[in-house]
């Protein structure tokens, strides 16, 4: 990195700055939307870095690229990020603080992913893995235009009209005698059968292929392992009491309430790590039912969520769900316990919702996202190899 090119780069960052504050005040004293001003205003930056970028701080490469063609990678790289991070943040602190103060955090917040998207990809040959990692950590860092308002009536509506599809196809399965841990790849669930009877955990990606997930990010996991040596009685005494056995580590604390034998409440605080950590207090409501005398199933239906900053300090609080980041809007667990020879199959279906993935980043998410979410999955269905009394 050259540090005259870095000078340069922050000396006309701060003319776009310039830029950016003056026609943003200008717009907003002529009566505009503080969105659609700070929208402008950050085109007119654009617009303003990209001619002296070309002219000074990148003139070395620019020379042997068309000024069309870095005009467009500007806009497509530095600028869409730009617009996305910028947007979300003067969204998501409307109202919270003074229009100007929004824009010059979202300044803050996009130098430094502008820089390594000029160097390796506006002013280059290509946009290397590190650009897009860079900007995916803005993006998980910072406020989505769409999780600023919590979930879109278009992604309740996903989420209802999954729901329901799953539960008509879970019951067809229960009708045919499908093994409860049968895969999509595996329907009749011998390959898993013979896999966790080695003593393997099974963890698979599921997806109902007609359902159509609008404005939000959808994920379907599923995960099993045997326990062997188990009584159907005593996983039925785990289930019912679940503080008096140890909890998945992502699992902070956890308060069971209203028992009774069909179910109960249940509270945890959990934690999940993607690039950034994110705490939640959740609560749930939870019921069993007994399908026979070789398999019971449980539902738990979050039906609270709060992202929790601050988790552990004096300064912690709640944030409710149309306020948080937007990185679990919803989330149903189905858990299912089956009786074989060598002991009780645990099977977990896990089912969450939350902010959509820019355009452009889903190459890029899609791997952390997975990783994430079968890690989760692996700890969930690992508890119950241990903790028996």
């Amino acid at each position: 990195m050259s540090s005259e090119r870095v000078f340069r780069f922050v000396t006309v960052g701060a003319s776009g700055f310039v830029v950016q504050m003056a026609v943003g005040a200008a717009l907003l004293a002529a009566g505009l939307a503080p969105v659609l001003s700070t929208l402008l205003a950050i085109e007119a930056a654009i617009v303003n870095n990209h001619a002296w970028h070309r002219r000074w701080a990148w003139r070395d490469r620019a020379r042997s690229q068309p000024w069309p063609l870095t005009l467009i990678r500007a806009h497509a790289g530095s600028g869409m990020t730009s617009l996305v991070v910028g947007m979300g943040t003067v969204v998501a602190l409307s109202g919270h603080v003074p229009a100007l103060a929004a824009q010059v955090i979202a300044v803050a917040l996009c130098a430094i992913v502008n820089y390594a998207l000029a160097d390796r990809w506006v002013f280059a040959g290509g946009a290397g893995v590190g650009v897009h990692i860079a900007v995916l950590a803005v993006w998980f860092a910072t406020p989505s235009v769409a999780s600023a308002s919590g979930p879109s009536p278009q992604a309740l509506l996903s989420w209802d009209r999954y729901l329901v599809s799953l539960e008509r196809a879970r019951a067809a399965d229960l009708a045919r005698d499908v093994p409860s841990w049968a895969t999509d790849d595996d329907p009749h669930g011998a390959r898993v059968l013979a896999a966790l009877t080695r003593g393997e955990l099974e963890i698979s990606h599921r997806e109902l292929h007609n359902v159509a997930v609008d404005d939000a990010t959808l994920e379907h996991w599923q995960g099993s392992v045997l326990v062997k040596g188990v009584s159907i009685d005593r996983v039925v005494d785990r289930l019912r009491h679940p503080e008096r056995f140890s909890q998945p580590r992502d699992v902070l604390s956890l308060k069971v309430s209203n028992w009774s034998e069909a179910g109960h409440d249940l509270f945890l605080r959990l934690t999940r790590s993607m690039l950034i950590t994110a705490t939640y207090d959740t609560w749930y409501r939870v019921r069993h039912q007994v399908q026979g005398p070789t398999r019971i199933d449980s539902v738990a239906v979050a039906t609270r969520i709060e992202e929790v900053s601050d988790p552990g300090t004096p300064r912690e609080k709640r944030v409710p769900v149309d306020d948080s980041r937007g990185f679990l809007w919803r989330m149903q667990t189905l858990w299912r316990f089956s009786v074989v020879p060598q002991g009780v199959v645990v099977t977990c279906e896990s089912i969450t919702l939350s902010r959509p993935v820019p355009l452009g980043l889903g190459l890029v998410s899609r791997p952390i996202v997975t990783r994430v979410a079968r890690e989760s999955m692996t700890t969930a269905v690992r508890a119950w190899q241990g903790g028996w009394k």
